[in-house]
């Protein structure tokens, strides 16, 4: 509320001079010109024109500067005043009180001695305005509270008076809320009495008890409900009763044709307060056979490959289920042996039927007579690969041993001889896979002539294991039954420790690669190069509008040199040379192109050496379908997706362990023997049990998995995943291959325009 000053100082001068005295209006009292209030009675000689603010003498009628008459001026603004006091009445009236108050802040009131009772009443008007907002406040804060207690108490109907009681606009959301939720009470009570009371008027008890309960459960001291249900309730526990014993019925017979699911069905209808100890057994028994009978049924069902597992499953199927038609058919086609079983899907959930490596096709092994080959020719894709490398033979040449330090002299009068022996040596966790490749003089043929398996005493990676003396006795022994120094030797390192980087390279003359790749190193790799090996190839380049200038797709390698020398040493100090050190993956990338004769247009071979040196060879033509490769091995798996011209390697922290790690924790396990289940599962006597505790590992999997293949797809709209390659220790527990074959809770992959 603003005025003006209720001074003259400073105001316009009066209308007319000053004179040399003027009465009061209020007493008639003669007072000096020069004086501002009367001597006598103190009323003020001077007040504004509430027109032009001029100041007149308080007992002229008009005006001295405008004309207007002055005491028609005062009426009208004093009317217009109390209109607006009138309105913020209103408002206060309708609870309205902070508007109320903004009408009144919001008055003009003129600094003049006819105006100062409506100024003071505004000013009292907030006040109280102000003190009743107050009261309102608590008023609603109580009745909320108080709500909440009446409502707990199920007092509904004074719950409701009380809260409607406060006024609208002090409604709070929290208000609103609780009064709904006492309104929806009092509309379920109303609902409930009167169906009740229509149904005892009728004399139809069935039903009724459910009803009355849930009446009381709303008003737990309705009398009437109370005595309704003293007199229901025996009659209900015996019909109940009755139908325990109908359902119990009806599920043993159920049970007595082995259909466990139905019978579930039935027990589980049975009240929760009518299940005796042994019936709350018979369905936990019954719970897990309906469980087991349908994981065994869509394990058989969904099998991709035959195994020696596939017949004890089908015979426990039958066993829990004599004389079920499925169960015998799946025993016949078993003890039929392969030839008996289907063929898997002509699909997968990634596109491409997954394919495993079930023998060597185009390295001839027909000489190797080694029991661990013949079971598991694809333990030894990695010591293939690396041999494949030694001998020329791959795609991927990338060759991460130390460089000798030599003269030149030693270097120019070094003459390199062509390979025609290499052994690759895997070392796994648990064992040694070695393999010699030759090539064959007549026809250039790769020939297998030589392959060891030797077992480590301990896992490597067991938390009590000496991993490097268990290493070197492993490595004692393959020289005592194998002449490892009749080839060179090729040997890999887990993928987790060599680090891989795909570079696309802008368009850049080809005698500034090696350059560009020095930088590129050392943006990359967070450690000194001194302290790094490193090596890259060329996979494939497109020409640009000048001649010299291509765009490259680079494959990058590289590791710390103390992990080389570590991986060197058990071989050094027996005298031992290796040739050639590279990543477990790239080996297994080497092998499987060479092995399932990917078409050249896929990989572009070349000769990559260490320290940034490296050789092209093109592509036959760019290629859009993509190969994708997988090895689960004990520790972790390795991915490798390859369109020939762009190629991904990664690491994913998953593997058979993670499966032996989830057994430990889930059903009390020492790690020894979830190894034991893993290799023999059907002694488990619950297999859905076993399956549920694993299904995440698998789900994890599959979407690690899908993630990096999507996003090698997406780089390049026109790449379809053709073909899909699977081997590994990991995938040798039964069941393992169906998940990945159907899919563990990932969906499919988008199909692509």
């Amino acid at each position: 509320m603003s005025s003006a000053p209720s001074s003259i100082a400073g105001s316009p001068l009066p209308a007319t001079p000053l004179a040399a005295s003027l009465k009061c209006a209020a007493c008639n009292v003669d007072n000096r010109g020069d004086r501002q209030f009367c001597a006598s009675c103190g009323a003020r000689l001077w007040e504004p024109c509430l027109q032009c603010a001029r100041m007149n003498a308080a007992a002229e009628k008009h005006c001295g500067a405008c004309g207007v008459n002055l005491a028609h001026e005062l009426r009208d603004a004093q009317t217009a005043i109390e209109t607006q006091l009138a309105e913020a009445a209103r408002l206060a009236g309708d609870y309205l009180h902070a508007d109320a108050i903004d009408r009144l802040q919001a008055l003009e009131i003129p600094d003049h001695s006819g105006l100062a009772r409506d100024r003071q009443d505004a000013i009292d008007r907030i006040a109280a305005l102000r003190t009743e907002m107050l009261r309102c406040n608590r008023d609603r804060d109580q009745a909320i509270s108080s709500g909440r207690e009446l409502f707990a108490a199920c007092d509904y109907e004074q719950a409701a008076v009380i809260l409607e009681a406060v006024s609208e606009p002090y409604r709070t959301d929290e208000l609103r809320q609780l009064l709904d939720d006492v309104r929806a009470r009092q509309i379920d009570l109303l609902t409930l009495l009167a169906e009740i009371r229509c149904a005892v008027a009728e004399k139809q008890t069935d039903g009724l008890l459910p009803k009355v309960e849930e009446l009381l459960r709303i008003k737990p001291d309705h009398s009437q409900a109370l005595a309704l249900a003293d007199r229901l309730r025996p009659l209900a526990h015996k019909t109940k009763l009755a139908q325990r014993d109908s359902l119990y019925k009806a599920a043993k017979a159920e049970l007595a044709q082995h259909a466990y699911a139905a019978a579930l069905e039935r027990l589980q209808q049975i009240s929760p307060d009518l299940r005796t100890p042994q019936l709350a057994r018979l369905i936990d028994e019954t719970a897990a056979k309906a469980a087991e009978v349908a994981w065994l049924s869509r394990d058989l069902r969904e099998a991709v490959a035959h195994d020696d597992h596939l017949l004890p499953i089908a015979e426990r199927l039958a066993k829990l289920r004599p004389g079920d038609t499925e169960a015998a058919s799946f025993i016949e086609r078993l003890r039929g042996g392969k030839r008996s079983w289907s063929d898997p899907p002509a699909s997968s959930v990634w596109g491409p039927p997954l394919e495993s490596i079930a023998a060597f096709q185009r390295i001839d092994a027909s000489s190797l007579d080694s029991p661990h080959f013949k079971a598991s020719p694809d333990r030894f894709g990695v010591a293939a690969g690396l041999a494949l490398q030694g001998l020329g033979r791959a795609l991927l040449n990338i060759n991460l041993v130390p460089p000798e330090k030599t003269g030149l002299l030693s270097r120019l009068k070094t003459k390199k001889k062509r390979v025609m022996s290499a052994w690759g040596i895997d070392v796994g966790r648990a064992a040694i896979k070695a393999i010699r490749l030759s090539i064959h003089p007549d026809n250039d043929r790769i020939v297998a002539d030589a392959v060891e398996y030797l077992e480590h005493s301990h896992l490597l990676n067991a938390p009590d294991a000496d991993a490097d003396a268990t290493l070197r006795e492993t490595l004692d022994k393959i020289c005592q039954s194998a002449s490892l120094a009749d080839a060179p030797l090729c040997i890999s390192l887990p993928a987790q420790k060599v680090l891989f980087r795909p570079i696309a390279l802008p368009p850049v003359d080809e005698k500034k690669i090696a350059e560009l790749m020095t930088y590129e190193v050392q943006e990359q790799i967070p450690l000194p190069t001194d302290n790094v090996l490193w090596g890259y190839q060329l996979l494939g380049h497109r020409p640009t509008e000048v001649a010299t200038l291509h765009e490259c797709e680079v494959a990058l390698l590289a590791l710390k040199r103390d992990d080389a020398q570590s991986a060197l040493a058990p071989f050094i100090d027996r005298g031992l040379k290796v040739e050639l050190l590279s990543s477990d993956a790239a080996a297994l990338f080497n092998f499987v192109m060479f092995e399932c004769n990917v078409s050249r247009s896929q990989a572009a071979p070349g000769n990559a050496l260490p320290r940034g040196s490296a050789s092209r060879s093109e592509p036959d033509s760019l290629s859009n379908s993509v190969t994708a490769i997988l090895d689960v091995g004990a520790d972790s798996s390795n991915l490798i997706v390859t369109s020939g011209v762009s190629l991904v390697i990664r690491s994913i922290p998953l593997g058979g362990n993670s499966l032996s790690r989830t057994m430990v924790k889930e059903f009390q396990l020492t790690f020894a023997q979830a190894e034991k289940v893993k290799r023999n599962p059907t002694a488990v006597r619950e297999l859905h049990r076993l399956y549920a505790a694993l299904e995440p590992r698998f789900t994890d999997l599959a979407r690690e998995l899908r993630r990096t293949i999507d996003g090698f797809l997406q780089a390049d709209s026109a790449r379809r995943l053709t073909r899909f390659i699977v081997t590994g220790g990991g995938l040798k527990l039964h069941g393992a291959l169906r998940r990945l074959w159907h899919g563990a809770q990932c969906s499919p992959l988008a199909p692509r325009a």
